[in-house]
């Protein structure tokens, strides 16, 4: 949701800007990290041209702009540590999300998914294609965002798209930690 997109920004800019903070922790609660963005707040008629049909382009254009690729692109260059900790399914923007974080971790019980092709008939827009491309490679980025495959936590290990899987029970505490060793290193 637009609130959400908002707290995100809100915390990347307090990372970028003010020493006190060494890492940013991007984590939720409950079934899902992220079920993608929220369609059920866009408009009905969002997505038709002028002439009536609807075109995903113009659906992206109207709902986010540039406003998401231009955060991912930021988060990406923040210059301290920003770690993404899905505790369950990551579908949609959260893979986006995701491919713009330094380190990502997943839950055993963790999906990944982009279901916008075969859900909305769009591309993933905010550069989430180009990031995964860079992160997994063309033949899974093509698995998963083309053929509209979903992936688990150890598949996402196994092609790199996340660096470490822990268990349900010990993910919260496992993600603080590894937080907590990257904020002990030294700054530079």
């Amino acid at each position: 949701t637009l609130p959400m997109l908002e707290m995100l920004v809100q915390a990347g800019q307090d990372l970028a800007s003010d020493d006190r903070h060494r890492v940013l922790l991007i984590t939720a609660e409950g079934r899902y990290f992220t079920s993608g963005v929220d369609i059920s707040t866009m408009d009905p008629d969002m997505g038709k041209g002028t002439d009536g049909v609807f075109r995903g382009s113009n659906m992206r254009r109207q709902y986010r702009g540039r406003a998401l690729h231009d955060f991912f692109d930021f988060l990406e260059s923040v210059e301290k540590p920003v770690v993404l900790a899905a505790q369950g399914s990551c579908f949609g923007v959260g893979i986006e999300l995701a491919a713009s974080c330094d380190f990502r971790l997943a839950a055993e019980g963790a999906k990944f998914a982009l279901p916008e092709i075969s859900n909305l008939g769009v591309l993933p827009g905010s550069g989430g294609i180009s990031r995964l491309t860079r992160i997994v490679g063309p033949t899974w980025a093509k698995w998963i965002a083309m053929a509209c495959q979903t992936i688990d936590a150890q598949q996402a290990l196994a092609i790199g798209l996340v660096q470490a899987v822990h268990p349900a029970a010990e993910f919260a505490a496992r993600a603080r930690a590894f937080c907590l060793q990257l904020a002990s290193f030294p700054r530079e």
